[in-house]
């Protein structure tokens, strides 16, 4: 597992709200930064890194799904690329280990959707004109958008969800607890009148 890559770090979660984003960033050594991206399932991922200097930085890079199951993992490498599908819904994130001795710069460029894919290659496979590319890019950014608002639904549903059985729960419980006072009340009050009543009080 790449837990083993280095000792135990604070990692720092950046989420991304864009489709598509580039960062410069600074990684101590015995340290992890990891980006987070919140994806719909069926989603494309592109990332690309670059570690300088690469002649001193040791970079180890693991990208996990939202269970924590391990998607890629790159070792050592000063310079690479990961291109990935999301199989589940939720936040995909990738964590950046320094096992050197000494800081390290790290450029990252994230794309996710529609921004995420290759037209160019998708151009040449399929003999696309210019105009029927532009088409193509439209269609899978209308595709994207939708599939990320049906995403955000099923967030907002499952949210919702929650929250009604927390309050039926913290109802109950009030209730239930209210029925407890008014037991041990009414217990209280029998006890003193017999207690008082044995003493002649009354």
């Amino acid at each position: 597992m790449a837990t083993g890559m280095a000792p135990p770090t604070l990692a720092v979660v950046v989420l991304l709200i864009g489709a598509a984003g580039a960062f410069q960033f600074e990684v101590q050594p015995s340290r992890t930064r990891c980006i987070g991206e919140d994806m719909p399932k069926g989603d494309v991922l592109r990332m690309k890194y670059k570690v300088s200097p690469p002649q001193a930085g040791v970079i180890n890079m693991i990208l996990t799904d939202p269970f924590q199951k391990e998607l890629t993992q790159k070792v050592g490498e000063p310079e690479s690329s990961v291109v990935v599908t999301s199989q589940v819904a939720g936040e995909h994130r990738a964590c950046f280990f320094n096992v050197g001795a000494i800081p390290v710069t790290l450029d990252l460029t994230m794309s996710a959707g529609a921004s995420a894919k290759d037209y160019d290659a998708i151009a040449k496979k399929e003999n696309l004109k210019p105009l029927e590319l532009e088409l193509r890019r439209l269609e899978d950014l209308v595709v994207s958008v939708h599939s990320e608002m049906q995403y955000m639904r099923t967030r907002e549903q499952a949210h919702r969800n929650t929250n009604e059985s927390t309050n039926g729960r913290v109802l109950y419980f009030s209730l239930f607890s209210m029925g407890i006072l008014v037991f041990l009340g009414t217990w209280q009050l029998y006890y003193l009148h017999k207690f008082f009543k044995t003493k002649k009080m009354l």
